[in-house]
C-alpha cells in the first residue's frame, strides 16, 4: 500500500516514512512489468489519509501541531471501515495489472475542501 511520499512529495519529519513509501512506489512498477504476460495481477493501492492509530496515536496527539492537523483530518481523513470495502470492492473488480486503485483521489479531496464550510465532518473523534 502506498501511501505519504510515494508520489515523491517531501513533508516535514516524514523522512523515513515518506522514503520507504517512494521505495514501495518503485517496487510496485517494477512488478507490474515483471508479472507482464503472467496470470497474475498487481494494484497499486493508495487508501490516502486513514485514521488509524498511527495517525491519531499517543505520539500524533503531543504534537505541537496537532490542532491544526485535526482540521485537516476533519476535512481529508476517513475511518477504516469506510475506505476498507471500498478498496476491497475495487480490487476484487480489477481485472488490469497495474491498476491504480485509489480512495483519496485528487479529485474526492478537492470536493472535501470545496464543500468544507458547508459540511463539517469530525471523523477523526
Amino acid at each position: 500500500m502506498e501511501g505519504l511520499g510515494s508520489d515523491g512529495r517531501l513533508f516535514p519529519k516524514m523522512g523515513i516514512y515518506g522514503s520507504t513509501k517512494a521505495g514501495l512506489h518503485y517496487f510496485n512498477r517494477a512488478l507490474v512489468k515483471e508479472v507482464e504476460g503472467t496470470s497474475v495481477l498487481v494494484s497499486i493501492i493508495r487508501p490516502g489519509m486513514v485514521l488509524t492509530d498511527m495517525l491519531l496515536g499517543e505520539h500524533a496527539r503531543s504534537s505541537p501541531d496537532w490542532k491544526a492537523n485535526q482540521r485537516i483530518f476533519s476535512i481529508l481523513a476517513e475511518r477504516v471501515e469506510v475506505v476498507t470495502p471500498f478498496l476491497a470492492r475495487k480490487i476484487l473488480a480489477n481485472h488490469k495489472n497495474g491498476t491504480l486503485i485509489s480512495y483519496l483521489t485528487g479529485s474526492r479531496a478537492f470536493m472535501r475542501f470545496l464543500t468544507m464550510p458547508f459540511k463539517m465532518r469530525n471523523a477523526h473523534e
